[in-house]
C-alpha cells in the first residue's frame, strides 16, 4: 500500500495547529477521510471524572 506523505505531513500539519480537544477532534474527522477510507466517525472527550464533555 502506498501512501501520499504530503498528504499525510499536511494532515499533521493542520492538526498540530489546533489549541483545544474538540478542535482536533473535529479537524481529524474532516480530513482523515482523505487518508482512510470510512463511512462515520466520532470522537468522544472525557473530562478528569470520566465523564464526556464533547461528542
Amino acid at each position: 500500500m502506498a501512501f501520499d506523505w504530503e498528504m499525510i505531513n499536511d494532515f499533521l500539519l493542520k492538526c498540530g495547529s489546533k489549541r483545544t480537544p474538540e478542535d482536533l477532534g473535529d479537524q481529524i474527522l474532516d480530513t482523515i477521510g482523505r487518508l482512510i477510507l470510512f463511512d462515520q466517525g466520532r470522537s468522544y472527550f472525557l473530562n478528569g471524572n470520566g465523564k464526556v464533555f464533547y461528542a
